[in-house]
């Protein structure tokens, strides 16, 4: 009974692979009835179709190692800055502060100085709201012009460079964040993408 299904299978096989031949050299326009039956021969016909075969394997494995390229080198992207509205100046008082939402989730703590940055020209000062020791959220403390962290008791001067605690210890300061000034309006410049 083996042998049986062993001749049939490859009968069968035989056939179809036979048949396959057919269906591909009908495609081509070289046989005209059922297979085995070779009327005509048209070379230029196969050699479209291998043209047309080899353009299409040629033109996925190019996507394909095109691909693989960008996956494995990406492409850089450059930092990009975006000025970021945060109020007019003039709405600021002199030794106050507010705390602003940045698009990339941090916050930031503006003050307002009572003299201007010799460097920029500006009065307002923007930090970093969390302490780089452990994170806590660090508060602006007007009376003594110090930014104060609750956790740990860490002190950061006006310009945030760590006076006491843990942060001073360790050569920490609060993360600056340049901020410009145009006419009345206020712009916090921030890092994008």
């Amino acid at each position: 009974m083996l042998r049986f299904w062993r001749l049939h299978a490859r009968r069968c096989l035989r056939a179809s692979i036979q048949n396959a031949g057919w269906i591909v050299d009908r495609f081509a326009g070289q046989v005209r009835g059922g297979p085995n039956t070779l009327v005509g021969f048209s070379s230029q016909r196969r050699s479209w179709l291998w043209v047309a075969v080899a353009g299409a394997l040629a033109t996925t494995f190019g996507t394909l190692t095109s691909y693989a390229i960008a996956f494995l080198m990406p492409a850089r992207r450059g930092s990009r800055t975006q000025r970021i509205f945060l109020g007019f100046a003039s709405s600021f008082h002199v030794g106050g502060s507010r705390v602003f939402d940045l698009p990339s989730g941090d916050r930031m703590v503006v003050v307002k100085g009572e003299e201007a940055d010799p460097q920029t020209g500006n009065p307002f000062r923007g930090y970093s709201d969390r302490c780089p020791h452990l994170g806590c959220k660090v508060h602006y403390v007007a009376s003594a012009d110090h930014y104060l962290c609750p956790c740990h008791q860490g002190v950061f001067d006006a310009d945030g460079i760590a006076t006491a605690g843990p942060p001073a210890q360790a050569g920490q300061r609060l993360s600056p964040y340049r901020l410009e000034l145009d006419g009345n309006s206020l712009y916090a410049v921030v890092l994008v993408g």
